[in-house]
Formats: C-alpha cells, structure tokens, sequence
C-alpha cells in the first residue's frame, strides 16, 4: 500500500461475475474462504471498483477510463511540516451551499497520503 501511496497511482478494477456468489460457492462446496484482495486498495486510493458481466467488460471498461479522464486533482500545503515519512490523512468533504446548489454528490478520494521524508 505504501508504494501504491507512493506512486499517487489510484487502484481501479473490473469484477467479471458476480464475486459474492463465487464466495459463497466456494466456502459451500470447498469449504474454501476467498479475500477481496482489491477492495481495500480501491478504498485506500480513491480508485472504482465495478461489478460487471462478462458481455458488458468492454462497455464497462470504457466507461471506467471516460471516469478517469474526468477526475479532478486537488492540492493543498500541509500545515504539519515534519518529514517524517509517516502517513497523513486527508479528508475532503463537500460544503452545505454546494450540496444544497448541486444535490447529492460521492467523493471518492484517497484516504491520505505518505509524508516525505
């Protein structure tokens, strides 16, 4: 996670199927528990994980990559100015009067990032 973090690179991934039945399936008839290795990746960088059928991964893969191409960069200057190589968390909200003038909106957003050291 901490080169991920590094690398400013956001984590993304298309899930061909239908993952929790497959869990499901696996823990019934093999006793088998299967993780969600990319989960936390997408959570922790602000990535998109999609849910999709075999037939729709083009559509969908198009889709995410149109996402990306319209994500915003935010910067700011930290008031905290050790160089501690420690991890720092960020969080981005959405004011009231924009809510309010926009309607409901999600930030996906990393959740922070690795000071430099």
């Amino acid at each position: 996670m901490k080169q991920v973090h590094g690398a400013g690179a956001s984590v993304c991934g298309l899930v061909v199927g239908d993952f929790n039945n497959t869990v499901n399936e696996y823990r019934r008839t093999k006793g088998w528990t299967i993780k969600d290795s990319i989960g936390s990746y997408v959570a922790e960088t602000g990535g998109i994980r999609s849910q999709v059928d075999k037939d729709d991964v083009t559509v969908k893969l198009g889709g995410l990559i149109d996402r990306l191409r319209s994500r915003y960069s935010l910067g700011y200057t930290p008031t905290n100015e050790k160089r501690d190589g420690r991890f720092r968390n960020v969080r981005v909200k959405i004011s009231s009067e924009a809510e309010r003038r926009e309607g409901k909106m999600t930030i996906v957003a990393r959740k922070g990032y690795y000071a430099p050291r």
